[in-house]
């Protein structure tokens, strides 16, 4: 998920929406999508414990 941002047509669209170079669009969405990755694989590790 950290690096879909060249097939992610959401990418696309959020860089032309903001006005944004993609140089900054790169940097804000993978940041962006490590964090939801982070995030979502603790919510998972924490479902195993709790099922």
């Amino acid at each position: 998920m950290t690096l879909s941002h060249v097939n992610d047509s959401l990418f696309w669209v959020w860089t032309k929406f903001f006005g944004i170079t993609i140089s900054q669009g790169l940097r804000t969405w993978s940041i962006l999508t490590t964090i939801y990755g982070t995030l979502a694989f603790g919510f998972v590790c924490l479902m195993w414990v709790l099922v």
